[in-house]
C-alpha cells in the first residue's frame, strides 16, 4: 500500500456509520435552525433523557430488553409525550425563567432519575454505559436496515426440544459424524475423536494424549500461534524444540528435516505444525513435506492444527 493509500485510506466498517453521521448532521441543521428560532435549545436531548427513562423504569417493572421491545417503546412513547406536554405547558410569552433552563433541569433531574433507577438493577452499570456512550460507531449495514435474517429452518430447529443424553438419535448422530470426518480425512482405518473445546483445547489434548510427561516434541515456526502452541506444550511439562520462523515466509522445511535428522536418540515424539497462522497470514504445505515422514523417528507422530484451514 502507497502513502497515498495510506493516507487516504477508508475501512469498510466505517461506511454506514459515516452515512448515518451524515443523515443525522442534515437533520440537525434543519431541525436546529428551528429549535433556536424557538428559543428550545437542548430540547432533543432532554425528550430523549426522559425517554431513556420510560425504558429503565418498564425494565425496573419485570420487562426484558430485546424481549418485550413493544412494551418499553410504549413505555418510551408515553414518557416523551409527558415530557413534551409539560414542556409546551411551561413555555410563557412573559416568562420570567428561560425556557431552556426549564430544559436543562428536566434533562439533569430526568438523568439523575435513571440512574437512580439502574441502580436498582443487576445489569445497571452496562446499561448506564449503553446510554451513555452508545453503539453508533460500530454498528453494521444488517443492523441499520434491520434485524439479522435467520432461515426458517435455523428457527425451526431452535424451537425443537433438544436430545437428552439417553435418547437412540445421540448415538445415530455422533456415528454419522464419526463417518463424515473419516471422509473428510480420507481414512477409514483410523478413530475420530471428539472434543468440546476451541483451538487451544484441542492444542492441550493433542500434547496429553499423544507426548508422555517430560516428552520432546518440535514445533516449526510459523509465527504468534506456533508460539503460543510451544508456550502451552511446556506449561503441560513437556520440552519443546523450536525452529526459527522469518516473517512472510511457510515453514522452514529444511530446518525442520535437520531438527529431525540430528535427533539420533529419537527423544522427539511429535511434530506440531500449525498448519495455517492466522496471525502471520502464512499457510505452510504440510502434505508436500516428504522429509518429514523420512527424517523423524520411527515412533514419532505429526499432529496439524488446521482450524482457520
Amino acid at each position: 500500500m502507497s502513502i497515498l493509500e495510506q493516507i487516504f485510506y477508508f475501512p469498510s466498517t466505517m461506511i454506514w456509520p459515516l452515512a448515518a453521521c451524515l443523515v443525522l448532521t442534515g437533520i440537525h441543521v434543519y431541525l436546529g435552525v428551528h429549535v433556536i428560532a424557538r428559543k428550545v435549545i437542548f430540547v432533543d436531548l432532554a425528550l430523549a433523557q426522559i425517554a431513556a427513562l420510560g425504558t429503565v423504569i418498564g425494565v425496573l417493572f419485570g420487562y426484558e430488553v430485546g424481549k418485550d421491545t413493544t412494551a418499553l417503546y410504549l413505555y418510551s412513547l408515553v414518557f416523551t409525550i409527558f415530557g413534551a406536554f409539560v414542556f409546551s405547558v411551561t413555555r410563557m410569552k412573559g416568562e420570567k425563567v428561560p425556557h431552556e433552563a426549564i430544559i436543562g433541569i428536566v434533562y439533569a433531574v430526568t438523568f439523575a432519575g435513571t440512574i437512580l433507577v439502574l441502580s436498582q438493577s443487576a445489569l445497571g452499570p452496562q446499561e448506564l454505559e449503553h446510554i451513555i456512550k452508545g453503539e453508533l460507531l460500530w454498528v453494521q449495514s444488517d443492523v441499520v436496515t434491520g434485524p439479522t435474517p435467520l432461515p426458517d429452518e435455523v428457527l425451526h430447529a431452535l424451537m425443537r426440544q433438544p436430545m437428552d443424553m439417553g435418547d437412540p438419535r445421540v448415538d445415530e448422530t455422533i456415528a454419522a459424524c464419526e463417518v463424515s470426518l473419516k471422509q473428510i480425512l480420507q481414512t477409514t482405518a483410523s478413530d475420530v475423536f471428539f472434543y468440546a473445546c476451541n483451538g487451544h483445547g484441542a492444542w492441550e489434548a493433542a500434547v496429553e494424549n499423544l507426548v508422555p510427561p517430560g516428552g520432546t516434541v518440535l514445533v516449526p515456526g510459523t509465527g504468534h500461534f506456533s508460539e503460543s502452541w510451544a508456550v502451552q506444550t511446556e506449561a503441560l511439562g513437556r520440552r519443546v524444540l523450536r525452529t526459527p520462523w522469518i516473517e512472510g515466509l511457510p515453514i522452514d522445511a529444511a530446518a525442520v528435516t535437520a531438527a529431525l535428522r540430528q535427533d539420533t536418540q529419537h527423544q522427539i515424539v511429535a511434530v506440531f505444525v500449525v498448519h495455517t497462522d492466522t496471525s502471520s497470514g502464512i499457510t505452510s504445505d504440510v502434505p508436500a513435506q516428504p522429509a518429514w515422514m523420512l527424517a523423524r523417528s520411527p515412533n514419532g507422530t505429526t499432529s496439524a492444527e488446521s482450524l482457520p484451514s
